[in-house]
């Protein structure tokens, strides 16, 4: 579990956020967030993997899992200059 807390500077304001994300299989989830508090954001982050021996046939279900988590951490917070 990871949690960020960033302070906006003064004179921007978010233009976009991605939204949330909650991922699940049998063995994997994922989950995050982004909350906008007044002049705060913050960035929620959870992974968690099941120990366990899984069957091959599983392993394209992991890939994908572990694709979508590549690009789910890659999204930006996107900040617009107010002044």
């Amino acid at each position: 579990i990871d949690t960020v807390k960033i302070e906006i500077p003064e004179g921007y304001e978010v233009e976009y956020k991605p939204a949330d994300i909650n991922l699940s299989t049998g063995f994997t989830n994922y989950a995050s967030s982004i909350k906008i508090d007044g002049n705060y954001i913050y960035y929620y982050r959870l992974i968690e993997i099941t120990a366990g021996r899984y069957p091959g046939s599983k392993y394209k279900e992991y890939t994908d899992f572990s694709e979508a988590v590549y690009k789910a951490d890659r999204e930006r917070v996107v900040l617009r200059k107010t002044d």
